[in-house]
Order: structure tokens, then sequence, then C-alpha cells
């Protein structure tokens, strides 16, 4: 954990952040994120390294980009450390709504909704935070939260696991439960716009 630090360790994290920076192109896509996180867990935020970690990733001409699960733990960062970056948001936007594949012309799922439900859920809660949270995100982030579990977890007893899952096609209740903890949460957006509307404006039943 690097959130309780003295002055003299915080002194040295804030060197070691400018060696990084000046060696930026050392460092993977997976590096960056976990650099992210790292700082965006001290009790004073360096914006200026995630600043640079935002647009090494947001760069179309750099090979190091975002996949879906690096996605949802930079901006999981992000979050934490309080700092709704445009660039950054923008680009995991772009990344988790991205189609997984194009096949003469059509589209298949994207990749929001290929995320694991616990992925799904960090996703809604970091993007949500962050008032970053728009309609077609929170659709596709709302489906992977709620897919049906894996047969494996929903077979009991005598009745056989496909036949629980066409009853009712439910989550697992850990994901269930972890949604609901997020839903609750969510603080009201009245002045978002209509792309950008935020769960507040979804009724429930």
């Amino acid at each position: 954990c690097v959130s309780a630090r003295s002055v003299g360790q915080l002194q040295l994290l804030w060197k070691l952040a400018g060696a990084m920076v000046e060696k930026i192109t050392a460092f993977t896509s997976e590096d960056l994120v976990v650099v992210a996180t790292a700082y965006s867990s001290l009790e004073k935020v360096h914006h200026g390294l995630l600043n640079v970690i935002a647009l090494v990733l947001a760069d179309e001409d750099d090979d190091r980009m975002l996949t879906p699960s690096l996605a949802v733990e930079v901006i999981a960062a992000f979050a934490r450390a309080k700092y709704p970056l445009p660039l950054l948001i923008t680009e995991v936007r772009r990344t988790l709504l991205h189609p997984m594949s194009q096949t003469a012309g059509l589209s298949s799922d994207t990749c929001a909704a290929q995320l694991s439900p616990a992925a799904a859920v960090v996703a809604l809660s970091s993007l949500s935070s962050l008032d970053a949270l728009t309609q077609p995100l929170l659709g596709e982030l709302l489906a992977a939260a709620l897919a049906p579990a894996p047969v494996s977890m929903t077979g009991s007893g005598d009745v056989p696991a496909v036949e629980m899952l066409t009853r009712g096609q439910l989550p697992s209740l850990p994901a269930l439960c972890a949604l609901c903890r997020w839903a609750v949460g969510v603080n009201p957006t009245p002045n978002a716009s209509e792309e950008d509307q935020l769960v507040s404006d979804i009724r429930w039943g």
C-alpha cells in the first residue's frame, strides 16, 4: 500500500515519477496502468504523472493502447484520485464501446459487454463517480454486470443448471450484490446532458 507515506517517502516517490516521465517510452501500457493505480492511492495526487500517462494511452500513433480490462483499471485509478481528466475518460469510453469484431459490416458486441460482472461494476462505479457515465456505456455495462452466472455456479441438487438458467437467467449473487451497492451509492446529477444522463434517471421496476 502506498497511501500512507512519510514526507520523505513522498518526496522520493515524486522523484521516481519524474524519472518515469523521462523514460516513459520504456513502459508498456500495463506498466502505465500499474503506475497510475499506485500513484492514485497517495494522499497527494501527482496530476502531472497522471496527465502524461493519459497522453500516452490516448495517443493514436502510439502502440501502447488500452485493452478493455486495462481501461477498467485505469478509470478506477483516476476515480480513486478524484481526477476527471476528459482525455482519459474519452479514451476509456472509446475502448469500452469499441466493437469486439466486425464482419461484413456487422458489428458484434462491444468490449464493455464482454467484461466480467465484477469488472463491469468497477467501471460503472468509477465512471459514475467522475460524472462520466453515458447512456450507451450504461446499457452495455449493466448488461455485462447482470450477465447470467456460469452453469457451474447455478446448478444445485436435483435441478439441472441449464434448467435453472432457462427459468430466470439470473446473475450470480455476488455480482448482483455488488451492482446493488453501486446503484444505492450513485449520486443524482440533474444537470447532466441528454447524452451523459446518469443512472439517477433510471426508473427501476
